[in-house]
């Protein structure tokens, strides 16, 4: 998974001239950011949720912290240092990351 360093330098790097803007550039894009970005699927619907920073827009990465009692949490955290959240739930669970 590229970090967000090497997205905004792979962004940076495609041909966006006027002239040379076209779909595939944009599916390029979109697939970059897609690729960072953490989904978080049911397990027992299959409904999956991505989502993005409040402050900054930016798509929220996959990680995990170690509580005191030693059980390692799921979260989701801003690549810009703006927090964290705990994985969503949905039918009753936590929803699972696949990154």
């Amino acid at each position: 998974m590229p970090t967000a360093m090497e997205l905004v330098t792979s962004l940076r790097d495609l041909p966006w001239s006027k002239e040379s803007i076209t779909g595939y550039n944009i599916i390029e894009a979109e697939n970059m950011v897609e690729a960072l970005m953490a989904t978080y699927e049911c397990s027992k619907c299959g409904m999956s949720v991505n989502a993005t920073c409040g402050k900054c827009n930016a798509p929220l990465v996959n990680d995990s912290i170690k509580l005191d009692d030693g059980t390692t949490v799921q979260v989701s955290k801003c690549p810009n240092g703006h927090g964290k959240i705990k994985s969503p739930m949905c039918c009753g669970v936590d929803m699972s990351c696949k990154v």
